[in-house]
């Protein structure tokens, strides 16, 4: 049986945390005892970096697949969020559809990455 797919979500809109996770600040503390398979993460908030987020994800949680939420008509974070490491990109505010399908292919991803990762670990 397949193991369950952990997803957080970080985010400083009220609404948008109100059914998933965490904020900033909380995201932190999340990420150093757990290895979640998909980010969704804001790229600008109060209390939490985005970029620093990828930057740190990509180098102590190589198999999470990130996904960038930030505002409309940023081609420049878009850019940069990709160029960190990030799997994909939403502009806020996030439709519905697009959502379903960017999750729908990180879930894919994940999938692959968490056979790769347990590999991994049976080698070493």
């Amino acid at each position: 049986m397949e193991k369950p797919l952990s997803v957080l979500v970080v985010d400083d809109s009220h609404c948008l945390r109100m059914d998933f996770q965490a904020t900033g600040r909380e995201a932190w503390q999340i990420l150093e005892r757990e290895e979640p398979d998909i980010v969704v993460t804001d790229l600008l908030m109060p209390d939490f970096s985005g970029r620093d987020s990828i930057d740190w994800l990509i180098l102590n949680r190589p198999y999470s697949t990130i996904i960038v939420l930030s505002k409309k008509n940023c081609r420049e974070r878009r850019r940069e969020a990709i160029l960190r490491g990030a799997w994909d990109y939403l502009e806020k505010p996030v439709k519905r559809g697009e959502l379903l399908e960017v999750m729908d292919n990180a879930v894919e991803r994940a999938k692959l990455m968490s056979v790769r990762n347990s590999e991994t670990d049976t080698y070493l």
